[in-house]
């Protein structure tokens, strides 16, 4: 028999015995989850001591280093390594962070965080021209913490503004359903590929023209769609209507009651 385990309901209605299996299962799916996540951080933190040394040790012999000096370029090629790989593990550190789920004692008001980021962004508009427009005419609690809700909405309206050309307008509005709220943000930059949004949300998407680097835009996007999974939500690129591209985070309502 075909159960869908994904819904209450159908968990409720297996025998007692196979709901216990069930249990057992996905408390140590849980525990392995767990165990990889510590894992992961001892190596970041194990990573990050002899980086940092290195980093030091580079550029203390390229202040030394006279100018025009053979080995001046070896000591630059390498400083730049170190400086990627310390990029690299910062993401991975992001990337652990963002699978962790820590108890919420209260939501997060959605409108008020993208008012306040819209706010912090609004110079880089200005220096652009590009008018930021916000459509929204209520307001919800959304069960995700105020961080992990700043890192992604700071992410989709950054990434607007890069696409936006001069004198552009960037829509950003939120929508309210009894059970999630949504921010979709539309820019007016050109339209993307089918293989451009692919990569953008997935770094291992198949392209033979193009390595993966953990340190650019598309692991970013990858660390925002994770942080909305991991709280029960959804992160979708899209190109628009007409034109730009539209990005939309939907994430679960605050339940007083849930709470």
């Amino acid at each position: 028999m075909k159960h869908a385990f994904g819904k209450g309901e159908a968990v409720e209605s297996l025998p007692g015995a196979e709901r216990a299996d069930l249990a057992r299962c996905l408390g140590r799916g849980e525990e392995s989850r767990v165990w990889c996540l510590r894992l992961i951080s001892e190596l970041i933190h194990e990573m990050s001591q002899p980086l940092t040394v290195l980093y030091g040790e580079l550029h203390l012999a390229l202040e030394a280093c006279p100018a025009g000096d053979r080995h001046q370029p070896l000591l630059e090629s390498s400083a730049k390594q170190v400086a990627l790989l310390f990029r690299l593990v910062q993401r991975f550190r992001e990337m652990a962070q963002a699978e962790k789920l820590i108890e919420l004692r209260h939501g997060t008001r959605m409108l008020e965080v993208v008012r306040a980021i819209m706010e912090s962004l609004q110079p880089v508009a200005e220096s652009k021209e590009i008018r930021l427009v916000l459509q929204a005419n209520a307001d919800a609690e959304v069960a995700i913490p105020a961080d992990r809700l700043e890192q992604t909405v700071h992410l989709l309206l950054s990434f607007a503004l890069e696409r936006s050309s001069n004198g552009a307008v960037v829509s950003v509005a939120t929508r309210l359903t009894p059970a999630a709220a949504s921010l979709c943000v539309v820019d007016q930059g050109p339209p993307l590929s089918a293989k451009q949004i692919a990569l953008l949300i997935d770094p291992f998407s198949c392209d033979q023209d193009r390595q993966v680097r953990f340190v650019d835009r598309s692991l970013e996007w990858c660390l925002a769609k994770r942080i909305a999974e991991v709280w029960g939500g959804s992160l979708d690129l899209e190109n628009g209507l007409q034109r730009g591209c539209s990005a939309t985070l939907t994430v679960p309502c605050w339940l007083t009651h849930a709470g």
